[in-house]
């Protein structure tokens, strides 16, 4: 990703969510999902999720914004160290049918271990080959631990072991935060849910994996379709 007009906001600590209080994203006015194995690739690239189990939620506590992806391995390979892989979250805001861009999106780079709020200022016919522009913020974004009502310190990611088993094995949470002031003046997102999510991930700019819209029956290379 070309990155432009960057800078690194201040950060101050936020307290992980309760489990109760994360809402599942929704396409088509069901929760996302996903189904297991659909590419090739390791088990904590494959974003995966059923009606029950939501592959990608979100949560708002008045001050922060978080944002959690249910993968199918492990994403660490250290408890200080992320798998060298992107996991992000894409948003289209201003629902412009001439357009099919989605227009920001949130990074976390396990290699570089920081969380980026990127702006997507050219689109593409095929937005799951669409990587965002502009980075407006940067953060930390080392692994904690993302215990419901811990404060994960500087950080901006973590993960926690997600209590299901999709696909055979242990499933997990990857979450991070954004602060919401932040997020708000930069985007000028209000309320996340009146945008359309899209969840994805990539390495060396080639998406991998995109929730909701790339098995048997749907076609990523239309935005509705996510």
């Amino acid at each position: 990703m070309f990155l432009m007009a960057l800078f690194v906001p201040s950060s101050l600590a936020a307290t992980w969510p309760q489990e109760a209080d994360w809402v599942p994203f929704a396409a088509n006015g069901a929760a996302l999902t996903d189904v297991c194995g659909d590419f090739a690739g390791n088990d904590d690239w494959d974003i995966i999720g059923d009606p029950v189990d939501a592959a990608s939620y979100y949560s708002f506590d008045g001050t922060d914004y978080f944002f959690r992806l249910r993968v199918g391995g492990d994403p660490t390979q250290s408890a200080s160290a992320w798998t060298n892989f992107e996991w992000s979250i894409g948003f289209e805001t201003d629902f412009d049918a001439a357009n099919p861009k989605y227009d920001y999106s949130i990074v976390l780079d396990g290699g570089s271990e920081t969380v980026t709020l990127y702006e997507n200022t050219v689109g593409s016919d095929d937005y799951t080959r669409d990587d965002a522009e502009v980075a407006l913020g940067v953060y930390v974004g080392a692994p904690s631990t993302s215990t419901p009502g811990v404060d994960p310190g500087a950080n901006h990611a973590g993960e926690l072991n997600a209590a299901s088993s999709l696909c055979g094995g242990d499933d997990y949470f990857i979450d991070v935060w954004v602060p919401g002031a932040e997020l708000q003046a930069l985007t000028g997102i209000m309320d996340i849910g009146e945008t359309a999510a899209v969840v994805f991930n990539s390495t060396n700019g080639t998406w991998k994996d995109t929730a909701g819209c790339d098995g048997t029956v749907e076609d990523c290379g239309s935005w509705t379709a996510a």
